[in-house]
């Protein structure tokens, strides 16, 4: 019943294969399976690394981007055309100094001596030591002091927009340099007091003086009319086989994604994850929010109008979800559309639904009416090809899907610069994975690449492959479990998918927000070295394949059968990832447990919920306040983007006031740090439409051993005694 097991070689087939005859069809491969559409983002065969001297992550093989801009002279990017040229060609400068310190990135070939200046800085007064005439040719750098050329380089996705930036900085004369850090100082949040710092407090000064590099967000200009910009349009009709689990209704909603692997005349398959088939309900008014059913801060069951009077977490039935495929953008009506009703869904027998997908087997399988997919208009919608086995499993990947956008009401009060663009929260979008060797907890920051000295070894189950967004830049939420993890294979032109989202641990940086209603400025900053956790799909396809009365033909994998990390881990300190500049300073602190939030007590960490939006990241206080409950730290709100004054600015360890409200943004510090791993409280998150799965998970030690001694047993039978099977004995 669970994945599949080691064999002595393929599996022999019974049926005849075609889906006719007096044999089973087999689960197979479609002739045109996994033939994309659209178009791959040009930076798709770039390489990325963290750089703290790079300000965060930057593009590594530079001339991955060559095709990403115009060599048209009157194209707008052309100016980063030739910027890209000049630095290929000749390199970027020595920066190293008199006292032998180099700024410089350390990444990009040759590094070459230029011509440097002496001046004075245009705040604090002291000399610095910049380029005059660098590897930048005068056209390049004409065209970057141009309005229209900083517009094209400000809309560029952060990691893009990062690389540019800093190119600029160790290519060009200083004065261009200066004309886009004065762009994204003038943009941040309390710089007109910035510019006018007061210089008698020499620590504010030297932060100030630190920022010359700095790691750009997803951002909106909105005095600027500058945001960045993202090619929807590429997924259009790319993934045919991608199809979106929607709730019934007078407003069905995007739950999760689920994939097409065959279409008629074969038996139509299609795999989604098991916890997707979860739904909050209540016995008299039916599906009810998902807030109702939750345990951390966002749990609203005490609303009696929202919830009714006994929500909890049920299997959704048939008729409560539809599933449709073709479709590209989920709040629109499209014509290519087509909707198939579920007749049963089947979920794994060995999914644990008290504990979540963190017990494994996450994947479920649904009957459908297929009669809309033999319509002419269907036929654009090919399925996905199958995996091979994990001796294959390429170093990168793509992930494709939909979240569910953020509530409204929480963009009106709290991101108001977004509403303009709210329908881009509905569009497919695609991210260009790297797929790791096993599933392991982070050990470096994202922020930096920096070593974390305290790396938590958390557990994930067996059946399972792990994956990062190559930029860090980016972080699933609700609505996106259930997509694919797809890699090319054959002739690389056909697209597998090897493993459908089933959790992740949370996110080390989420913020969201206005961050200047003055000039209409608002931030969605995303980042990241938490893995997403994929259920392998190849060692699930002898048990999809009977649910449809099908044979498979495949050879099994005995890494289907092996976990990974330390079901024991909850056991260290918790502590806190870095997961801003300040936190580098301050190190892996460990969290301050007990306290309070919103007048309840917690002694673990938590989610935090505004206006029905769920922050995918755990957090414990790690600072101190100066409110409390009978001497326990209380807190009453979590400022995601601005944080609270220190008591005492000048004293590191002074708990924080959110009384006092005079000290500059930069002194400001975040009352929540990001929770590691294994820190008590943190859960693996199966994000469906509806919300973060609310099903609760026994602690993780108890928990884990409970599929580790069912895994050893299993393997042992095939592989005699291992002896890391004892530590749950």
């Amino acid at each position: 019943g669970g994945p599949v097991l080691p064999t002595e070689g393929p599996v022999p087939p019974t049926g005849t294969g075609s889906g006719s005859g007096s044999g089973p069809a087999e689960l197979k491969n479609d002739e045109l399976c996994g033939i994309t559409g659209g178009q791959a983002e040009c930076y798709f065969d770039c390489a990325i690394i963290s750089s703290a001297q790079g300000s965060g992550q930057l593009i590594q093989n530079l001339t991955c981007l060559e095709d990403c801009f115009s060599s048209n002279k009157s194209a707008n990017d052309y100016c980063i055309f030739l910027l890209l040229n000049d630095v290929i060609s000749k390199g970027v400068c020595n920066l190293t100094d008199e006292f032998g310190y180099n700024p410089g990135l350390g990444i990009y070939q040759p590094v070459v001596t230029c011509g440097m200046d002496v001046v004075p800085h245009p705040v604090y007064g002291f000399d610095q030591t910049v380029v005059d005439k660098g590897t930048c040719s005068a056209e390049t750098e004409n065209l970057l002091l141009n309005e229209k050329c900083r517009r094209e380089i400000m809309e560029e996705q952060g990691f893009i927009q990062n690389t540019l930036l800093q190119l600029i900085q160790n290519s060009c004369n200083h004065n261009v340099s200066e004309y886009y850090v004065n762009f994204m100082q003038g943009n941040l949040p309390g710089a007109r007091k910035k510019r006018n710092a007061e210089l008698s407090n020499p620590k504010e000064a030297q932060i100030h003086s630190r920022v010359k590099r700095l790691a750009p967000a997803q951002a909106i200009y909105g005095s600027d009319d500058i945001r960045t910009k993202l090619k929807f349009e590429n997924t259009h009709n790319r993934y045919s086989w991608i199809c979106s689990l929607r709730s019934s209704g007078s407003s069905p909603e995007h739950l999760c994604a689920v994939n097409l692997l065959t279409r008629p005349p074969k038996p139509t398959v299609i795999v989604g994850s098991a916890h997707c088939t979860y739904l909050c309900k209540d016995q008299s008014a039916g599906l009810v929010s998902a807030c109702c059913c939750s345990s951390g801060p966002e749990n609203c069951a005490g609303n009696s109008t929202l919830c009714g009077d006994n929500p909890g977490v049920d299997k959704m039935n048939k008729d409560e979800a539809t599933i449709v495929c073709g479709e590209w953008q989920t709040n629109v009506f499209e014509n290519s559309k087509i909707v198939l009703k579920i007749k049963k869904i089947i979920q794994h027998p060995e999914y644990n639904e008290t504990a979540g997908p963190i017990s494994g087997n996450d994947i479920a399988v649904f009957e459908v009416n297929d009669g809309p997919l033999t319509r002419d208009k269907a036929k654009g919608i090919k399925p996905a090809c199958l995996p091979s086995n994990s001796s294959t499993i390429s170093s990168s990947g793509i992930h494709a899907g939909w979240s569910k956008p953020p509530p409204l009401s929480f963009i009106n009060n709290h991101a108001k610069e977004y509403a303009e663009f709210y329908n881009d929260f509905f569009k497919q979008w695609h991210y260009k994975m790297d797929i790791l060797e096993k599933c392991e907890d982070p050990t470096v920051t994202a922020i930096d690449g920096g070593a974390l000295l305290f790396p938590s070894n958390s557990s994930y189950p067996a059946g399972t492959s792990c994956a990062k967004d190559f930029s860090k830049q980016s972080c699933f939420s609700k609505g996106d479990s259930g997509s694919p993890l797809m890699v090319q294979e054959g002739d690389q032109s056909q697209l597998s998918i090897l493993g459908i989202l089933s959790f992740v641990k949370g996110c080390d940086v989420f913020s969201f927000g206005t961050t200047s209603s003055e000039k209409n400025n608002a931030q969605l900053n995303q980042q990241t070295e938490n893995p997403s956790t994929y259920t392998t799909l190849y060692c699930f396809l002898p048990w999809i394949a009977e649910q449809y009365g099908m044979e498979y033909e495949g050879i099994a994998d005995p890494a289907c059968l092996v976990a990974s990390g330390n079901p024991d881990d909850g056991e260290e300190p918790c502590r806190i990832t870095p997961s801003n500049l300040i936190e580098l300073f301050t190190g892996e602190v460990e969290c301050i447990f007990p306290f309070f939030y919103n007048n309840k007590r917690y002694d673990g960490c938590i989610l935090f919920e505004e206006d029905g939006f769920v922050y995918p990241v755990y957090r414990c206080p790690s600072r101190n306040i100066t409110t409390k409950i009978n001497g326990t730290n209380s807190f009453e709100s979590l400022p995601l983007v601005d944080g609270y004054c220190p008591d005492d600015f000048m004293d590191p360890t002074s708990p924080l006031n959110p009384n006092k409200t005079d000290c500059s943004s930069f002194a400001r510090r975040a009352p929540f740090s990001q929770c590691k791993n294994n820190c008590p409280g943190v859960q693996a998150l199966g994000i469906i439409g509806g919300g973060n799965s609310a099903m609760e998970q026994e602690g993780q030690a108890g928990q884990g051993c409970k599929w580790v001694k069912k895994i050893c047993k299993r393997l042992e039978s095939y592989l005699g005694e291992l002896s890391w099977c004892q530590m749950c004995v």
